[in-house]
């Protein structure tokens, strides 16, 4: 690609393509900080230097694999993925939805045992203000199991625990929508990339806002975003 017989507007069109900031690419190029965002705006209109800066982006996608349908397909990813992927609420069933007579349930025999030393290990006074294991609703809880809609001790609501998913096999969607994750005073905390900023880039790509500029009595009114029809 030729380069631009200016060589300051050369000098430019580079420093442009560093962080789009026209102002400080004028004062890179050499022009005076006093004059520069005017001459950055003024620069922006030139037609050559329009051309060259949309050939240093061409490279520059050709460069990096970077171009718009590379970036439209990331964002799609994004704005579809399935926050499921990364964390979700389970509901599942109370110690008492599936026990005996709607008594509490037990996971095995171990665990029934494991409270019975637990109880008689306590001090005498702290063991006779409690009462006993007791097998009562019997063996086999299973938390996963859907809650009793008859339950007396849920009403068959169960109980609900949050999940944080393995994500070390992600789908593309779901490796777009994961920032990473926080630690905080309570735990883990999944942090997500925003979904809806994702889907409006890529309505936007596809058209379907416009914008409309309406004058009603040679007065111009709000410019509003809306729906195109589809």
């Amino acid at each position: 690609m030729p380069t631009l017989n200016n060589s300051k507007w050369e000098v430019f069109a580079q420093e442009y393509l560093v962080d789009l900031n026209a102002t400080q690419a004028a004062i890179r190029a050499g022009y005076s900080q006093k004059t520069a965002k005017s001459q950055g705006q003024r620069l922006l209109t030139n037609v050559d230097l329009q051309n060259r800066i949309s050939e240093l982006m061409e490279i520059r996608s050709e460069q990096t694999e970077i171009n718009a349908v590379a970036v439209l397909k990331r964002w799609t990813e994004l704005a579809m993925a399935d926050p499921n992927e990364l964390t979700s609420v389970i509901v599942g069933s109370c110690r008492f939805c599936h026990g005996t007579d709607h008594l509490y349930q037990w996971r095995d025999e171990g665990e029934f045992e494991e409270a019975q030393e637990a109880h008689f290990d306590l001090p005498d006074k702290e063991r006779e203000k409690r009462i006993p294991p007791v097998i009562g609703g019997g063996f086999g809880y299973k938390w996963r199991k859907s809650p009793h809609e008859h339950c007396p001790r849920c009403d068959g609501f169960g109980f609900s625990r949050t999940v944080i998913r393995d994500t070390t096999n992600l789908s593309p969607g779901g490796q777009a929508l994961f920032a990473g994750v926080k630690e905080t005073q309570h735990g883990l905390e999944i942090k997500m990339h925003d979904q809806m900023a994702a889907l409006t880039n890529v309505a936007k790509h596809l058209g379907m806002f416009v914008e409309k500029v309406e004058v009603s009595g040679g007065i111009n009114l709000v410019v509003t975003q809306e729906d195109a029809e589809l």
